[in-house]
């Protein structure tokens, strides 16, 4: 029994849900016909001088060309700005944009501060040999400081520097000018 009651149950509802549907195509039909009238039926467009009541231009559009053509006017006008913002300076002022010259200020500015924190460093460890000399202090022996020059400088080889193809020939060039220790003039040079 208590099957079949919801069985019923189903069906009632299921009755009652078509009949809402009925009942929502009805309403869109009455709807759409007003809405199909403006659509299909022309209508003209008039652009008349106040002052002397002539016609200056007219067209006639249905509702669907105006949609259409309001439609390509906003595409277009969307082209429009987006090839402005991306073939002119305009997309500096864009947010979040990142230019070639600040990309290539932040490198540099890395190298600046790299290297002001190492002359910083050997400054900061002249001070100090000063400050123990003055204080009479016992200074580090030759065999300690070059202990502690080659362990930075074994620091400094650790990474990985590629070099050019022309600064490696230029390098060549130079060490073949040391153990001849001759002088050559730079090129376009007289003596």
């Amino acid at each position: 029994m208590s099957k079949e009651k919801k069985h019923q149950g189903f069906r009632g509802r299921l009755s009652q849900l078509w009949q809402r549907l009925k009942l929502l195509r009805h309403r869109m039909r009455a709807l759409a016909g007003p809405l199909r009238d403006v659509m299909k039926n022309k209508h003209r467009f008039v652009v008349i001088d106040s002052e002397t009541y002539k016609e200056k231009f007219s067209f006639q559009l249905t509702g669907t060309n105006l949609i259409v053509t309001v439609s390509i006017i906003v595409l277009v006008l969307i082209l429009i700005t987006n090839l402005l913002i991306v073939f002119t300076p305009l997309r500096e002022f864009i947010p979040g944009y990142i230019n070639n010259d600040m990309v290539e200020q932040t490198y540099r500015n890395a190298q600046k501060i790299d290297s002001l924190e190492r002359e910083l460093d050997r400054q900061e460890q002249f001070v100090a040999n000063m400050k123990e000399i003055i204080m009479g202090k016992e200074m580090p022996s030759a065999d300690e400081v070059r202990r502690l020059s080659d362990s930075t400088a074994a620091a400094v080889q650790k990474y990985d520097y590629h070099h050019s193809v022309a600064d490696s020939l230029l390098r060549v060039e130079m060490r073949q000018q040391r153990e001849a220790s001759t002088v050559i003039p730079f090129k376009g040079v007289e003596q």
